[in-house]
C-alpha cells in the first residue's frame, strides 16, 4: 500500500510511538492549518492536510497502535479506507457509515 511504502509517514508513525501528546499535536497542526486557509475552495493544500491526517491514523492502524482508539475519527477513516481499497461501498459499508 500507500502507507507502508511511504518513508516520510514511516518515520512520523515511529516518532509518534505510543505518544498521544505528540499525535494530538499533529492533528491539531493539520486542523489549525485547515481552519486558517482564507480561500473560498479546498485547494492543494487543504486536501494534503486531509490526507495526511487519515494517511497517518491509518498507519497507526496498520501497525495496531493503541493510539488509532483513541481518536475519534478512527471509525469513519477506517470504514472510508476499506471502501477504497476494496473498490466498493457496499450495503456493510454504508451500514458501518451510517452508524457513525
Amino acid at each position: 500500500t500507500y502507507r507502508s511504502a511511504s518513508g516520510a509517514l514511516k518515520k512520523i508513525t515511529s516518532i509518534i510511538d505510543k505518544s498521544n501528546k505528540i499525535y494530538k499535536y499533529i492533528v491539531n497542526l493539520c486542523l489549525t492549518l485547515y481552519r486558517e486557509s482564507e480561500k473560498l475552495f479546498m485547494s492543494r493544500d487543504e486536501q494534503a492536510y486531509c490526507s495526511f491526517r487519515s494517511q497517518l491514523l491509518m498507519s497507526l492502524h496498520d501497525g495496531v497502535n493503541a493510539i488509532r482508539l483513541e481518536d475519534p475519527c478512527h471509525k469513519l477513516a477506517w470504514a472510508l479506507d476499506a471502501a477504497l481499497k476494496d473498490r466498493s461501498c457496499g450495503d456493510k459499508r454504508l451500514s458501518e457509515l451510517m452508524q457513525i
